[in-house]
């Protein structure tokens, strides 16, 4: 991940987050797209600024995903200002590719200073290059916060487009080192209302994690859970008791988790920070694997 000046000809700054309306439309039409051969993403910025993190969001989404008063603004939470710009990117003309049955890969948080509620933040986000992966292609969408011209948070998340061959760019980077002997550090349920609650709070309304119908429709037996609510909920479990002021987070999403089920956390503690995984109740199917290093505020 890296600052955005190198694109600053190419931003386009919005006046309002898309809606989700027109994100849910959009997707629907981007289904007529045809992939461009060599592949060519958009080299444009989408900005917003002066996006605020408003108390009463950042509460209800840590009650939902299991973060306490006392630890503050989850480092996760800025994802929720990021979002509606990820899919107004995805639905750029020049984008190859249709939003519906795109595969949420992997995703790396990075933030660089304490984060206060109330405060607000300019967001922008732009594509990374491509990346070459056995099923198909993928490529990850860059999101930088700001504040005051200094960035304070910054994410990766890598999407793939099953299918396409010959994929370009250099291969998808490896998931966190594993598996390694490791300790139970939570379990709790994931009940089917859990992505209707998700979708309420982040925006992401994907049908494949809030109906049984479109999930069926795009080849899952039931609605599964939202890959970012299963990362937020095992950081909410594993960071620490109060706010802090750097964090890490680098996981790797591996098999669907359909819903109602069970979860169970595992980790360990190494040099390089905290090792985790998200695995069924049974332990027998791997959800995510993550990294997790953090400093307390």
């Amino acid at each position: 991940m890296s600052a955005m000046s190198d694109r600053d000809n190419n931003v386009r700054v919005l006046s309002a987050p898309p809606s989700a309306r027109d994100s849910m439309l959009g997707g629907l039409q981007s289904l007529r797209r045809r992939a461009s051969v060599p592949l060519v993403l958009p080299d444009t910025v989408l900005q917003l600024d002066r996006q605020r993190l408003e108390p009463r969001r950042i509460a209800a989404y840590a009650k939902l995903c299991g973060f306490s008063p006392d630890q503050g603004v989850p480092a996760t939470f800025p994802h929720m200002l990021g979002f509606p710009l990820h899919m107004a990117l995805l639905l750029e003309p020049a984008f190859p590719y249709p939003l519906i049955g795109l595969v949420h890969l992997a995703n790396t948080i990075r933030q660089h200073e304490a984060l206060r509620a109330g405060e607000t933040l300019d967001v922008a986000v732009r594509f990374g290059e491509p990346l070459h992966h056995d099923k198909g292609q993928a490529f990850t969408v860059l999101t930088e916060m700001r504040r005051g011209g200094d960035t304070v948070w910054e994410s990766g998340s890598t999407y793939l487009r099953l299918g396409v061959r010959q994929a370009e760019g250099q291969p998808v980077p490896p998931p966190p080192v594993g598996p390694q002997p490791l300790a139970v550090a939570g379990r709790w349920r994931q009940p089917r209302s859990i992505g209707p609650r998700y979708a309420a709070v982040s925006g992401d309304r994907n049908p494949i994690h809030t109906s049984r119908l479109g999930a069926r429709l795009l080849g899952f037996r039931s609605p599964i859970a939202h890959g970012m609510w299963m990362l937020a909920k095992s950081a909410a479990a594993l960071l620490p008791e109060t706010p802090v002021r750097t964090a890490e987070i680098e996981v790797a999403f591996r098999a669907p988790a359909f819903l109602p089920g069970s979860a169970l956390l595992l980790a360990t503690q190494r040099q390089t920070g905290t090792l985790f995984e998200l695995r069924n109740g049974r332990a027998e199917q791997l959800h995510l694997r993550g990294l997790l290093r953090a400093e307390a505020a």
